[in-house]
């Protein structure tokens, strides 16, 4: 599966990095800041599965493009 989506093989990379980097999060940003972001890289991973598995994507990976506009700016 992973040669045919390189869009997952990616973001599961970029993934890895952001669930590894909120745990370095101090503690009282760790539950609140830390956790919205992590649930964002979440949401964004279901998003592209979601896409992969369906014929309409053009509105999937809208959605997609605009959680990873707001995690930008987080």
């Amino acid at each position: 599966m992973k040669e045919k989506y390189p869009l997952f093989v990616h973001w599961y990379k970029t993934l890895d990095w952001i669930l590894s980097a909120v745990e370095n999060f101090p503690r009282n940003a760790r539950f609140s800041l830390a956790s919205r972001i992590a649930d964002s890289g979440l949401d964004i991973m279901e998003l592209i599965i979601q896409a992969i598995y369906t014929r309409d994507r053009i509105h999937i990976l809208d959605q997609t493009n605009f959680h990873i506009e707001k995690l930008k700016e987080r």
